[in-house]
């Protein structure tokens, strides 16, 4: 970076004299707050102050916008490294020079009397044009539309027995059957364990996201000793409200780990679960859905895979949003086995 300003200051010195007028010069202060605020503005074009500095220098465009490069690249050097180059060029001259061709003889102000024009005190408010401020910029649209997850969740803080009534997790149906051990964990000290011969069903609400990503870390035990059931019997739903209840016709996407090894996602338009993946059964695999709201559509995949086509969910004519996550274990009529949850993010 030394080498750099270097450089470029020494081509900045270099530049071709065109002629020069009367013109008040700044001050070390001036000088100070100007740059200053040209360095707080790395992102904006040099054009935007060309115009501030040549008002109050004798300063070039070429020179002022070079000189604007210089400062804008350098960020955390001390404003006073450039205060004597900016002020070399603002200084009084009281003699016309014809424009000569750039060379290798650095330019030399000639020094005179202060002109009795008025010089404004510059302050970082007042030296910005009108369209700019001082505050940080906000983010790009690019920047907000990055995925993020409704929950991020190890289950680590939380004391071991019932999840229902701790860190957020509410009971739906029989959600008391979801319990917090450390017998087995993806990650941390911690997870989440079901293997109630029953129809369990628990949900967290968290940020409300129109467009976002959310992962799971999900490890079946003995799946061969579960009840077959079409739509499988280890799910996974992101949902407005609590597993999209609360209303008619509330919009949920859903993934389901079913029996016979497969991971299906909620087909809206079948109105069926369908097939997208396999898992092994006893192993740790770790599920990504993501979906969007320019088409109201999501897509799935397992284990950094391949993501599947984008798919309309179900009810995306009511979506706003999801902001809720949910786990449902179906045991019933089953002889055994169960599931883990964990490592939300």
């Amino acid at each position: 970076m030394k080498n750099y300003i270097f450089s470029a200051v020494l081509s900045l010195g270099m530049l071709a004299t065109p002629a020069l007028t009367e013109a008040a010069g700044l001050t070390t202060q001036q000088a100070t707050s100007l740059i200053g605020v040209v360095q707080a503005s790395p992102s904006t074009p040099a054009s935007a102050f060309v115009n501030l500095i040549t008002a109050f220098s004798n300063i070039t465009v070429n020179q002022a916008t070079s000189l604007i490069a210089v400062v804008q690249a350098s960020p955390s050097t001390p404003a006073s490294a450039f205060v004597d180059l900016l002020t070399s060029f603002t200084v009084d001259i009281s003699i016309t020079q014809p424009a000569t061709p750039a060379t290798n003889q650095a330019i030399t102000p000639t020094t005179t009397t202060q002109s009795t024009i008025p010089v404004p005190t510059l302050t970082p408010d007042a030296i910005l044009p009108t369209s700019m401020s001082t505050s940080t910029p906000t983010s790009t649209p690019a920047a907000q539309n990055q995925p993020t997850s409704i929950v991020q969740d190890s289950f680590d803080i939380y004391s071991k027995g019932t999840l229902h009534g701790q860190g957020g997790w509410n009971s739906y149906v029989n959600g008391s059957n979801f319990v917090v051990v450390d017998t087995e964990v993806f990650g941390g000290t911690k997870a989440i364990y079901n293997q109630t011969k029953t129809d369990s069903v628990i949900t967290k609400t968290g940020s409300l996201l129109a467009d976002g990503k959310q992962a799971v870390y999900v490890k079946t035990a003995s799946r061969t000793s579960w009840s077959i059931h079409s739509d499988g019997n280890a799910q996974v739903r992101i949902s407005k409200n609590p597993w999209a209840s609360g209303a008619q016709g509330l919009a949920f996407v859903a993934v389901s780990f079913k029996g016979d090894g497969n991971v299906a996602y909620y087909d809206s338009v079948a109105d069926k679960y369908k097939n997208f993946a396999a898992y092994e059964d006893g192993i740790w695999t770790l599920l990504e859905i993501e979906w969007r709201s320019s088409d109201k559509t999501a897509r799935y995949r397992v284990n950094n895979g391949g993501w599947t086509n984008w798919y309309t969910f179900r009810n995306a004519s009511t979506f706003s949003g999801f902001d809720n996550i949910g786990f449902d274990f179906d045991l019933r009529d089953g002889s055994g086995g169960g599931v883990y949850f964990d490592s939300l993010q």
